[in-house]
């Protein structure tokens, strides 16, 4: 995402006539990236791809439609995507997808300033009513309008909880006759490991399958220096067990808001742990957000297990979902 979003910053300082297309809507199609924009010039010049190229030809001639006409600034389209298409993508399975194509100009630079900085950011977008977009970032003033201040009000106030998540998240809202999308990133979180072991190297192992970056950190400033530059998506586990170490670094955390706050240990380490925190003034609502023991109950008896069950934890926290079997679960396989 910090790539493209850094092509799209430069394209819009150039002034290129553009349009950026993402996927707001899918199901079927089994895991995907979420994150994935295409970016299309009007010389048909393209950056990024769509649910592994599978779209690149039909969304790219799309957009290049809506840049010849200069009354058009964005439009929904519908695919429904074969199996053997899918399969030719790398995808496990045909299913459906919704696209926005939007033009590139319409879309406020702070946006693409910020996830090319790596930094949280939501844009809102008008689908049906006057034509706008509006970009939000967390503690800052939002960027751009979408033609009147209910629809800024409305955009603000669905932003701010999408905001809130780690990760990738969209939703929609209605003004009247006015209806709006919300999409809202996070980068790429990185994890933070306070002391080193086998569970450390694991953990880190993990996340990297992922595509995620993790350091091991081991004295206390060098931890807290590492914590301090962190954000809301970020992970901190603390693997070390000497409460002068984990308990100020675990205090950082919890106070800076970290998107997930875990510590490893036996229930007599973690009470003690508890304790310490409290004592060193950390309140009942910060407390509430950490992790520990940290994980899953997966059974888990090997390193490299502990740290399949701590991902899978923090990948329900960033959902929002509770853990439970996929094949008795209600709501959308694979994540929305």
């Amino acid at each position: 995402m910090q790539r493209h979003a850094a092509i799209a910053r430069s394209w819009v300082e150039e002034g290129r006539n553009a349009a950026v297309v993402r996927v707001i809507d899918a199901a079927g199609l089994g895991p995907r990236p979420t994150e994935e924009l295409l970016l299309v010039d009007e010389a048909g010049t393209t950056d990024g791809s769509l649910l592994g190229g599978a779209l690149d030809d039909v969304v790219t001639a799309a957009a290049l439609d809506l840049l010849a006409t200069p009354d058009r600034h964005v439009e929904r389209l519908s695919f429904d995507v074969a199996d053997d298409d899918a399969e030719g993508a790398g995808l496990t399975c045909g299913g459906y997808v919704h696209v926005l194509v939007q033009r590139l100009d319409d879309v406020p630079l702070p946006l693409w300033e910020a996830l090319a900085d790596g930094r949280p950011a939501a844009l809102a977008t008008t689908l049906t009513g006057p034509a706008g977009a509006s970009v939000h970032r967390p503690g800052q003033p939002p960027a751009g309008t979408l033609g009147t201040a209910e629809l800024d009000d409305l955009a603000r106030a669905t932003a701010a909880p999408l905001l809130a998540r780690p990760g990738h998240h969209l939703s929609r809202a209605r003004l009247d006759e006015a209806e709006l999308i919300v999409e809202a990133w996070h980068p790429v979180p990185r994890l933070v490991v306070v002391g080193a072991s086998a569970f450390s190297d694991a953990l880190v192992a993990q996340v990297q399958l992922l595509g995620w970056p993790g350091r091991v950190v081991t004295t206390q400033d060098e931890a807290l220096a590492a914590v301090a530059g962190l954000a809301a998506g970020d992970l901190v586990v603390v693997v070390d067990h000497d409460h002068d170490l984990a308990t100020p670094v675990l205090a950082a955390a919890l106070r800076g808001r970290i998107g997930y706050v875990g510590g490893l240990g036996s229930r007599h380490t973690q009470a003690e742990r508890r304790a310490r925190l409290a004592q060193a003034g950390v309140s009942d609502e910060e407390m509430a957000s950490y992790h520990g023991p940290t994980g899953l109950d997966l059974g888990a008896r090997t390193p490299a297990e502990t740290a399949v069950s701590i991902v899978a934890e923090v990948l329900a926290v960033r959902s929002g979902r509770t853990p439970a079997p996929l094949e008795g679960a209600a709501s959308r396989i694979g994540g929305g």
